[in-house]
Parts: C-alpha cells; sequence; structure tokens
C-alpha cells in the first residue's frame, strides 16, 4: 500500500503531466529542434568567466508516453535514449555514452515527468520559493543522492530539476536544471522554449527552441522515426567517471630519463631527473593516473619525490591532480591559477570518495612566475609568450633535449598562433629541443627554424614543377612585409618589392616548371639579426643540369615568431665572374 505522501505525490505528477499536455498529446511525438550554447569551463583558458561557448543543434523526438528519446545531430548521428539504457545503431552504448545521455535527458521535461511518474520512491516535500513564486516540491532516490523536482503550486507545470552529478574532476556537483517560457507546440501541449544548466551555481549550458520556426510541435506517431527500444531488458550503469576511458598504457622512450604514457584519449609525459620525478599533466581521471603511478613505478624503481607540473588549467589535461597529491605529489604550476587548484583541493568528495577524499593531506603548490629551474635546472619552466599561451606553462628537459607545451603543441610544422608562440618561447629562453609531443600523438622531431632554413623553406616554396600551383601565401609568410630584392645589372643596382616580383615570377614558374635550391650555405647569427650567405642552383626539373648558378646574401630578422627575409640580394655567375670553388 503506497504511504499518503507517495499517493500526493503521484496526484501532482498526473497534474503535471496534464499541465503540459502529455494525455492530449496521444497518437502522437513530439519533435524539438534546439540550438545549444555549451560554455566549456574545463576547456577555456582560465579557471573563471567568461568562458568558451561551442555552439551545438539537435532534434530529438520524444514519445510523450513513455519518455523514450531520438537525438539526431547534424552529422546524421542518432541514438536512443531511456531512463535505463542508450542505444546506437540499435545496440547498448558505451556506459561513459549512457551517462551523457542521462544528463541530456534532464534537459527535457517530457523525459523527466515520464522517469518520476515510474518511480516508486517519489515523495511530496513540501513548497519552497523558487524565482519568485510558491513551488511544490517533490523529491527521489537519485543516481548520487536525493533529486528534487519543483512543480508551479498554482498550474503544476515543472519549473526546475536539481540533483547531485559526478564529474571526473570536481567530483560531486549540485546541478539545476531550470525550465523556462513555456509556449504551445500543438494541441494545447507545452514545451519550454528556454532550458539552462547551472553546475554549483555557474552558467554550464543554454538550450533555445525557437517557437515561431518550427522549433516544438506534435506531429502523428506515423510521421516521425520509430521510438521502439530496441531492448528493454538492458540496463546500464551510469559512470561517475564517464568522460575518459583508462584503457591501458603504452611507454615510449624519449631518451635521459624521460618517456611518453600514452593510449587511446592522452599523451602525458613523466622524467626522473636528480632523484625526482616529474609528472608533466595528468589526464582523464584517477583511473588513468592510478595507471600512471604503477608505470612511474615500474620505469623508476626505488623511492623518488614527484613533482606534478600543471601545464595549464585546462580539466581534462589536469585531472588527476588529486590522485598525485594524495600520494605525496608536490604540485608546480602557472601563478594565475594557483587560486583554482586549491579550490579543487577544497572540494569535498564525501558521496564519492577519490584518493585524496581518503588522505586529506595538505597540498603543497609552487607558483610560477617568470621561470623555475628544478632539478639542477635539469627542467626548466617557463611561462608561455604570447596571448594564446596566458597561464600555460612551456617544460624544457635539458637532457632529453624535449619542449612539452600540453596541448599548446599540435603540430610544430604548422603556422599557427599557437606553434609561433612555442617557437617564440623557445627562441626566448634559447633552448635547443631535437623533439616534442602533445596530448594527441606521441614524440616528433623538433622542426629546426634557424635562418638558413627559412631560405631553403624559401627556395622550396618557390620550386615545383610545370602545372604545379605554388602557396603564394605561404612564400609571402616568410617574406617580411618591408622586404626588397636587390641585384646586380651591368651597369647598375637594382632592387624591387618582392611581394610584388614574385607574383608575376611564379606565374611564369608554374607554367614552364623551376627548380631552384643552395647548395652551401654560410650562416652568421647576432641577437635578432641574421645574414645567410647561399650558392644558389636553378633547374628546370629535380634531374635537370644547372641552367643558372649564383650567389644569395640574405638578411634575416626575427620577428618575435621565426626568422623572415628581410633583404635578399644575388647575382648570377657569368663567363667572367665564376663561383670560387669553396663556394660551391
Amino acid at each position: 500500500m503506497l504511504l499518503p505522501l507517495a499517493v500526493a505525490a503521484s496526484a501532482w505528477l498526473a497534474r503535471a503531466d496534464s499541465a503540459i499536455g502529455v494525455y492530449a498529446a496521444r497518437d502522437a511525438v513530439l519533435r524539438i529542434i534546439e540550438s545549444r550554447a555549451l560554455y566549456l569551463a574545463d576547456e577555456s583558458d582560465r579557471s573563471y568567466g567568461p568562458y568558451t561557448m561551442y555552439p551545438l543543434s539537435d532534434t530529438v523526438w520524444i514519445d510523450p508516453r513513455t519518455g523514450v528519446e531520438r537525438a539526431a545531430l547534424p552529422d546524421g548521428t542518432t541514438s536512443l535514449r531511456t531512463s535505463r539504457a542508450t542505444f546506437v545503431g540499435g545496440t547498448p552504448a558505451t556506459t561513459r555514452a549512457h551517462a551523457g545521455a542521462w544528463i541530456n535527458r534532464a534537459f527535457d521535461p517530457w523525459a523527466v515527468l515520464a522517469d518520476w511518474r515510474t518511480d516508486t520512491t517519489v515523495r511530496l516535500a513540501g513548497q519552497r520559493a523558487y524565482r519568485d513564486y510558491a513551488r511544490t516540491v517533490l523529491t527521489r532516490h537519485g543516481r548520487f543522492g536525493t533529486d528534487t523536482l519543483l512543480l508551479d503550486a498554482k498550474t503544476a507545470i515543472p519549473v526546475a530539476l536539481a540533483r547531485i552529478e559526478a564529474h571526473y574532476f570536481l567530483g560531486p556537483i549540485h546541478v539545476l536544471y531550470d525550465y523556462e517560457t513555456w509556449s504551445d507546440v500543438g494541441r494545447q501541449a507545452l514545451y519550454p522554449g528556454s532550458i539552462t544548466r547551472l553546475v554549483d551555481g555557474q552558467l554550464d549550458e543554454s538550450r533555445f527552441i525557437n517557437p515561431y520556426g518550427g522549433g516544438g510541435v506534435l506531429v502523428p506517431a506515423d510521421s516521425g522515426p520509430s521510438l521502439a527500444v530496441p531492448d528493454t531488458t538492458v540496463t546500464l550503469p551510469i559512470d561517475p567517471q564517464h568522460r575518459f576511458a583508462a584503457d591501458p598504457l603504452d611507454t615510449v622512450a624519449v631518451g635521459s630519463g624521460t618517456y611518453l604514457l600514452v593510449n587511446k584519449a592522452f599523451t602525458s609525459v613523466v622524467s626522473l631527473q636528480r632523484d625526482t620525478v616529474f609528472v608533466f599533466d595528468s589526464p582523464g581521471g584517477e583511473d588513468r593516473a592510478r595507471l600512471e603511478h604503477e608505470r612511474v613505478g615500474q620505469l623508476f624503481t626505488g623511492h623518488h619525490a614527484t613533482v606534478f607540473v600543471a601545464m595549464n588549467p585546462v580539466w581534462p589535461h589536469i585531472a588527476g591532480l588529486r590522485y598525485w597529491v594524495a600520494h605525496g605529489a608536490t604540485v608546480v604550476a602557472s601563478r594565475p591559477i594557483v587560486a583554482f587548484l586549491r579550490s579543487v583541493f577544497a572540494r569535498h568528495w564525501t558521496e564519492l570518495p577519490d584518493d585524496y577524499e581518503r588522505a586529506r593531506v595538505q597540498p603543497t603548490i609552487r607558483a610560477v612566475g617568470d621561470s623555475a629551474l628544478l632539478a639542477g635546472g635539469q627542467v626548466r619552466l617557463y611561462p608561455m609568450d604570447g596571448i594564446a599561451g596566458e597561464t600555460v606553462l612551456l617544460a624544457y628537459i635539458a637532457p632529453s633535449r624535449f619542449v612539452w607545451a600540453t596541448d599548446h603543441i599540435q603540430d610544430t610544422a604548422s603556422d599557427n598562433i599557437l606553434v609561433r608562440e612555442v617557437r617564440q618561447t623557445v627562441a626566448h629562453h634559447e633552448l635547443h629541443p631535437v623533439a616534442t609531443s602533445g596530448p594527441h600523438f606521441r614524440v616528433i622531431p623538433w622542426k629546426t627554424d634557424g635562418p638558413a632554413a627559412t631560405v631553403d623553406e624559401f627556395m622550396a616554396a618557390i620550386s615545383g614543377p610545370a602545372g604545379a600551383k605554388r602557396d603564394r601565401a605561404h612564400i609571402h609568410s616568410l617574406l617580411h612585409p618591408q622586404a626588397r630584392y636587390w641585384y646586380l645589372l651591368k651597369d647598375s643596382v637594382g632592387t624591387t618589392d618582392p611581394h610584388k616580383a614574385l607574383d608575376e615570377a611564379i606565374d611564369g614558374w608554374e607554367q614552364r616548371g623551376f627548380f631552384e635550391s643552395c647548395a652551401h650555405h654560410e650562416t652568421q647569427t647576432w641577437g635578432h639579426w641574421a645574414q645567410v650567405e647561399c650558392t644558389y642552383e636553378i633547374r628546370r626539373s629535380p634531374d635537370a643540369p644547372v641552367a643558372v648558378r649564383g650567389t644569395d646574401s640574405a638578411q634575416l630578422v626575427y620577428d618575435g615568431g621565426r626568422w623572415k627575409i628581410l633583404s635578399l640580394f644575388w647575382e648570377s655567375e657569368s663567363e667572367t665572374e665564376r663561383i670560387p670553388q669553396t663556394l660551391r
């Protein structure tokens, strides 16, 4: 026999179903086209708002009677979501995908009511004021604590859902789903035009349904896609560590006590220098950090002090932070993120205790200002130069001649602001790396970017067979904006703007083929200035005999990101002026 509070709760849920139109929607399905703004607190360059916003959109079909949802993304990916399981392509999804679907269902008050009406733990818990008005309070036993559903006391329309959820980095979080601006979707049924998710009081995501653009509408059930559940016996767990899987780790030796720890999701770095183990980032969460700890014990036997270097404030990359401190690590981080890291340690994971919650040690955090030389200078940390790298550290492991700048390194060959800032920081501190890596790939060689390399890159860029288009933007990027060409004529010296001259010359080279290369270099460098003497050879094809030979004198300037050609002076060999053997 049901208790009176349960009976009362059931009556309120029935009123809510009637108020939003569940009964009126019989033999129909609800189609919702929603725009989403996801605020990436965990992926932003600051530990405080405003955060990077990521726009999304999807189409959701809802069965009012069962609460089954079918979600379709613009790329064609679809999933079927119930309170117990998620299916992709007709087969059960991973537990991590189901945990994500569990969050998505909380945005949908129709699905929420369907889940609550079948839950025998629902109870009436009085009234409270919310958004200026009285609301009826229902509670139930949730996955990580007590869930609370607020219904308008006058109409029984849902206005908010509050519950505890589990986060891979923050642990238990207090989440509120707010349902606002209800409007008609047909047959006097209602759906909120705006749905907002708050995490610990901060804006996390907003969803918007345009009622005037067909964003929400009831349609005949046979006009929509199938909402039949492939297997009603399947029940998937809600995984607290749902975002990243702790796949087995591969070990990649960099040299001189430095190793990459690699799995499908992430790469991190560990290095033993002067009897201290340095851990550069620990992505994914506690499960992965535990695997890293085990691998460190295998690589570096015996007892060693441990330093955890938090390279930036991006949560997925440092999600193992609490684990490493629980096991004795000292933390080193960029000064602007230290307060945020302390707040992470201050969080209590009482409902879902992790190793740090059980240990509750006092963290030691060292802030990096202009630089930090650790292990007798074997490990060097510098704040990244440039605006994109604010709050990011660059690490140089001197014995390995290895640079790690976390997600700031994607590809050292590309010309983009992240690469330029990494190179600028390396040049600023006169570092000499031979290799690097990043969170999403393994070891790659450090591309030499000296003045002679720029001259070679320029010649390679203007070269190519007949019919091959040149990358003009790249060619011009190797020249300083104020660059000049200088050349010797029979009785005078000529000069021109290479940016204009090149476009005319490239038209001819693309028609007939042109290959230029340096057979010999001599380089002088001082400060931000360099001179490269080059003996050039020009051919019509790579295997053709030399058609023209001469000498270039290139003056280059370092603009803070790379070497660029400021001036290029050349003279071609003639019958009377031959290039000496020492320059060939």
